[in-house]
């Protein structure tokens, strides 16, 4: 979904979403070097999205809602994981001059902060980037999972190696 930056009022919009699985399974196969994904969606992300302008900075909060399929980085089994992760993003719009400061000290809120160009914002995209950083960067099917045999590959959650 895209919206045009001139549609962003000072007052608060709030809509729902159905983001398309297919969109944001190839965001996950483009992060995982164009490879199937350790994570899949089944079925289209629920998004509750609230936007507003504040001068030219556009404020983003919401809240993403879903289930994932994912791969256990152990045992290679498949399970879910449930999404739900609010957020919160502040876009600013390019700026051209750089500051002169070497070294620049990033600060608690610059981790909220993107930017943009153009005419339009493509929600799809920090729809995108909220479900990656909601995901688990090592997945596991359960906090104790035995993983595979080094021996045979056995699974060791289901049964034991002779």
């Amino acid at each position: 979904m895209e919206i045009s930056i001139e549609s962003i009022l000072a007052d608060s919009t709030e809509v729902e979403l159905r983001e398309s699985s297919e969109e944001l399974n190839d965001v996950l196969r483009h992060v995982n070097g164009g490879r199937s994904a350790d994570f899949s969606l089944t079925t289209p992300l629920r998004v509750l999205l609230r936007y507003m302008r504040s001068g030219n900075d556009l404020i983003f909060d919401g809240v993403l809602d879903g289930t994932v399929d994912a791969e256990c980085s152990r045992c290679l089994e498949r399970y879910f994981i449930t999404v739900e992760r609010q957020f919160f993003c502040t876009l600013l719009p390019v700026q051209t001059e750089i500051p002169n400061s070497r070294e620049l000290e990033l600060q608690q809120e610059d981790l909220s902060t993107s930017y943009y160009t153009g005419e339009t914002i493509n929600v799809s995209l920090l729809v995108g980037e909220q479900l990656l950083l909601s995901l688990p960067t090592l997945p596991l099917c359960k906090a104790d999972c035995a993983g595979l045999c080094k021996q045979c590959g056995e699974n060791l959650n289901t049964s034991t190696c002779d």
